[in-house]
């Protein structure tokens, strides 16, 4: 071997350690990643249920008490994904019993009851995990219009110093100008089903707004409830019908509507719960 091929020689055995090296680093950084949520607990409020069904689309046959709770499964799914420490539902909860009787460990009534605001926000507000009250309250929603083109998304807050921080996050927007445009995280992520969203392809929207409801107004977390889209939308209709095998579950490998729904509020909380 010429002294030239032995120096080629260490230099490419030095240039292979160095890789490896790098490679190593990268990997540790991304085992060192932390996820998102660590710590925190979330209540989130399935509307309707029971007798009240809701708003309806009777072209797919859709309820939205049923459509509300499907989303719920797959959000609180999704949060302990990013590690948070616990999530409780007003309704639900428990997929090894649906529909049965109240899980102490997790749920507060059943699948397909209908408890009143005021037992919902008692729900929220009875929550402690090590003597910590809930961080946030999410109440999932979907509107309804007799004119079957409608669609967009919203959040409505309750009290304004309480909940407008959390509504604006669920959204997906600033509380105060400027707006983030395009959208990168929470409702306004949606996309637009119908050909009539905003300029980024993305769901038309109505900025949220002030409610009186007691879910809102008699919880002590901060809370909103999401409108997330039109259940009475053409379009709309067709893509939850699509996702919606009969019954709540976790997790849509197909990346459907519902799980669509859920992936924004999840980031909608992420974002708000990552100043609070």
């Amino acid at each position: 071997m010429t002294a030239r091929t032995g120096l080629m020689v260490m230099w490419a055995s030095i240039l292979t350690a160095m890789l490896f090296s790098l490679a190593a680093v990268i990997a540790a950084g991304a085992g060192a990643q932390t996820l998102s949520l660590v710590g925190k607990i979330v209540v989130i409020d399935p509307g309707h249920g029971g007798n009240d069904f809701g708003a309806t689309n009777r072209t797919y046959g859709l309820e939205e008490k049923e459509q509300n709770l499907d989303v719920a499964y797959k959000l609180r799914e999704l949060l302990y994904r990013e590690g948070a420490a616990a999530v409780y539902m007003t309704r639900g909860g428990d997929l090894s019993n649906p529909g049965g009787a109240k899980d102490p460990g997790d749920d507060f009534y059943a699948d397909d009851a209908n408890p009143s605001n005021t037992q919902r926000a008692e729900a929220a507000n009875s929550v402690k995990v090590n003597g910590k009250g809930a961080d946030i309250l999410v109440s999932i929603h979907m509107n309804g219009s007799t004119n079957p083109d409608v669609d967009y998304t919203t959040t409505l807050f309750g009290k304004w110093r309480k909940d407008k921080e959390s509504a604006y996050a669920i959204f997906g927007d600033n509380v105060n100008p400027p707006r983030i445009n395009p959208p990168t995280y929470g409702l306004r992520t949606l996309s637009a089903v119908n050909g009539k969203g905003s300029s980024w392809g993305t769901i038309a929207t109505r900025d949220p707004y002030s409610y009186a409801s007691g879910v809102l107004l008699k919880s002590n977390m901060p809370a909103t409830i999401a409108e997330t889209v039109f259940i009475t939308n053409n379009e709309e209709g067709k893509r939850l019908a699509a996702g919606w095998t009969g019954k709540p579950v976790q997790y849509d490998p197909n990346n459907g509507r519902q799980q669509q729904i859920a992936e924004s509020l999840k980031t909608g909380v992420e974002d708000y719960l990552a100043t609070h």
